[in-house]
């Protein structure tokens, strides 16, 4: 009789969890990269989103596809009580067409002090994301689909294909007139450099390069935690559960990364700081060197 009870007792669970939960998953929103566009040939993150509303806290693993083949898989761990977690893997892009999914593959309830207890949920799959990974064979941010001049040359793809050149080869030189016009990127502070007088503007241009290559791993990765953030705000948006707390953090969190990646990208704000620091600095050491 007690050995039939302990079997009875021990089988609960199995009952508790027979149907699939509803109450935890993937949330609205399904698959985000971290960047976009990519194109052929880049690295890129491929996220995705679990919510937990039950009351036990759980754990499994996820395994991300590409065109139904796996590209990596991903544990993760949610807290109970309306709390989320990101899972991501990195995807080598080519070029084609990509179907991006992501699976639940197991999933267990974690108890304080018991063993995990295998569950299954009702939303194991994310939003699918169809994607057509394009070449940009110039780098310059615009697929080849739709570049009108693919090696960026100064010849439009057309002009060349009449002409029996390659498109996609620089064939045809850009003038020099064309040259002479400023690129959308010169920012603000190549443009003051450029107004300075000849004799400071080739050692300040040489100091700005420098500061602009020391600068660049760190604007990358704060434009990647501004997507991130912006991603997180968009699923706490999309979720009933989420509180308006968590939303408010989340806000202040993107408008502050946001913030610095424009300092980071106008570095004249950054100069102009430093320059009052030192100033400051300066300030003080004089005010210590006459009181003596």
């Amino acid at each position: 009789m007690k050995t039939l009870l302990m079997v009875f007792f021990l089988a609960i669970p199995a009952f508790v969890f027979a149907e699939p939960l509803s109450n935890a998953g993937f949330l609205q929103g399904g698959i985000w990269y971290s960047k976009d566009p990519f194109f052929a040939g880049e690295t890129v993150r491929v996220y995705a989103a679990l919510f937990n509303s039950g009351s036990e806290d759980i754990a499994g693993a996820i395994e991300f596809l590409d065109n139904k083949n796996s590209i990596g898989s991903s544990d993760f761990f949610v807290e109970r009580g309306g709390k989320f977690t990101q899972v991501w893997v990195d995807w080598s892009a080519t070029e084609g067409e990509h179907l991006i999914e992501a699976v639940i593959t197991k999933v267990s309830v974690i108890r304080v002090g018991g063993s995990p207890v295998a569950i299954e949920l009702q939303q194991a799959r994310a939003q699918e994301s169809l994607r057509q990974v394009e070449k940009d064979t110039d780098k310059d941010g615009i697929g080849n689909n739709t570049d009108t001049d693919d090696d960026n040359d100064g010849t439009s793809d057309a002009q060349e294909l009449s002409e029996g050149t390659d498109p996609l080869a620089a064939s045809s030189p850009i003038s020099e007139e064309e040259n002479a016009v400023p690129s959308e990127q010169t920012d603000i502070t190549d443009t003051i450099i450029a107004l300075l007088p000849e004799a400071v503007e080739k050692p300040i241009s040489e100091i700005h390069a420098a500061a602009q290559s020391l600068l660049a791993p760190v604007k990358e990765q704060v434009e990647q935690k501004q997507e991130q953030a912006r991603q997180q705000l968009d699923t706490l948006n999309g979720n009933p559960e989420a509180n308006s707390t968590e939303k408010t953090k989340a806000s202040f969190y993107l408008a502050s990364l946001s913030a610095a990646a424009f300092v980071l990208k106008t570095e004249i704000i950054l100069y102009a700081f430093a320059l009052f620091l030192a100033y400051l600095f300066l300030k003080a050491l004089a005010r210590r060197m006459f009181k003596r």
